[in-house]
């Protein structure tokens, strides 16, 4: 099984912080810029877990947590985001667990490895 963290957010400096952030904490990591790469990314990579921001433009977060259901995976899938709002959004759509931005890097570290067991 595979122990690879799937990064998805339009600000490069976001995913370079938690590149550089679970890395240290000893996860493996892989960065999309929005859903549509991440979706393209999905059959090579085989992530365990998908952490997305939320507001993207072109695939925002919400339509990768759709498109993820379609494909029927069992991928679980952390959203974040800096509005309230699109976090309820996620949370209906099956979402596992939502981060407020500015994060809490500890806290999402956390459950990506609760996560991956």
């Amino acid at each position: 099984m595979s122990h690879l963290t799937l990064l998805v957010d339009d600000d490069e400096a976001i995913r370079r912080l938690l590149t550089e952030y679970f890395d240290i904490m000893g996860l493996q990591t892989a960065c999309a810029s929005d859903g549509q790469e991440a979706l393209e990314l999905l059959d090579k990579l085989n992530p365990a877990v998908v952490v997305t921001d939320v507001d993207m433009p072109m695939m925002n977060g919400l339509d990768l947590i759709k498109a993820l259901q379609e494909r029927q995976t069992s991928i679980p899938v952390i959203a974040i985001s800096g509005n309230f709002a699109h976090l309820v959004a996620a949370d209906n759509l099956g979402a596992v667990s939502t981060f407020v931005k500015p994060l809490d890097l500890s806290g999402l570290v956390a459950e990506v490895k609760r996560l991956l067991g």
